[in-house]
């Protein structure tokens, strides 16, 4: 798989983290494009993602994706 084409994008944007302590909430926006031998196929979503830091650095835990 490390040398498969793809023709898939994906681009993130409005980015945001909100900070509880040493627990970090990270949101954003993803943009897919497919590139195929028609038009392209764009899609979105909006995800979530849970880190919390310790002495070993951050850790993700939690990841939520919505299309």
């Amino acid at each position: 798989m490390k040398d498969r084409k793809t023709d898939l994008t994906v681009e993130s944007d409005d980015v945001q983290v909100r900070y509880y302590g040493d627990v970090a909430v990270v949101m954003g926006h993803w943009t897919y494009t497919l590139k195929g031998t028609g038009p392209d196929v764009v899609s979105h979503s909006r995800w979530t993602s849970i880190w919390t830091r310790d002495a070993g650095g951050w850790k993700r835990h939690v990841f939520q994706n919505t299309t």
